[in-house]
């Protein structure tokens, strides 16, 4: 029934009153929301599998889906208790951002997918930390916790690369009528802002890693220091 139910809200989203497809992604953002809100996970990635076969979809929004799946997946992690769950469902929202970004290179959220990797690892990090405090093997953990870091270092190096080749191509001036180019520009823009916060803060989640005040601890606070103090020196005015 539920399945059903999905069916004909997917096809109301794509149709517009005259029959013709509709961009519809925003209500397809708002319905899938609705479900994370109330935790209707498995309804969701339902939902999701189900807009994959639909043709009446834009293109665009079908590749959309693969993406989403990700994110779903970390919704679900984030409801986690047992770390062993967390990390576990985490790993499967690597490999949903992985495989979009494999299949969709082109897609406007690709160098996103890169971004969402990036978090998802720094999650992973943060659980090895958490798990490190009371675990026998302290110091493997926190190892595994400092390389997870670092594959989030290149995830986000790489997202900033793509974004920033993406808003080279946008042109400065954009007519006011062109609302969708607008967008665009501003989302990039946002999206390059966002990556490079996070980027700086993987010195400071390695810094979380190493014994308080020790050498290699105030190492990466010290390059987190400097890292936000460009970022602010960049940003000045927004």
């Amino acid at each position: 029934m539920l399945r059903s139910l999905s069916m004909f809200v997917a096809l109301a989203l794509a149709t517009s009153a005259s029959g013709r497809p509709a961009r519809a992604t925003e209500p397809v953002d708002t319905f899938l929301e609705a479900m994370w809100q109330r935790q209707l996970y498995d309804e969701a990635l339902d939902y999701l599998d189900l807009l994959n076969t639909l043709a009446v979809l834009p293109e665009n929004q079908q590749q959309k889906a693969f993406y989403q799946r990700g994110l779903t997946l970390v919704q679900i992690a984030s409801r986690q208790s047992d770390l062993a769950d967390r990390n576990t469902m985490l790993a499967r929202a690597v490999q949903a951002f992985e495989k979009f970004e494999k299949d969709f290179p082109h897609h406007a959220l690709a160098a996103s997918a890169k971004n969402q990797i990036g978090n998802v690892l720094i999650e992973r990090g943060r659980s090895e930390v958490q798990a490190a405090a009371q675990a026998d093997n302290k110091e493997a953990r926190l190892a595994a916790a400092r390389q997870l870091y670092e594959q989030a270092r290149q995830q986000f190096s790489a997202a900033e690369t793509e974004l920033d080749a993406q808003r080279q191509k946008l042109p400065k001036l954009i007519p006011v009528s062109d609302t969708e180019l607008k967008a665009r520009k501003l989302q990039v823009s946002n999206d390059l802002s966002e990556v490079r916060m996070l980027r700086a803060s993987i010195d400071y989640e390695l810094a979380k890693t190493f014994a308080a005040k020790s050498s290699d601890a105030l190492k990466h606070l010290q390059a987190a220091a400097k890292s936000y103090a460009r970022l602010y020196e960049s940003n000045r005015v927004r």
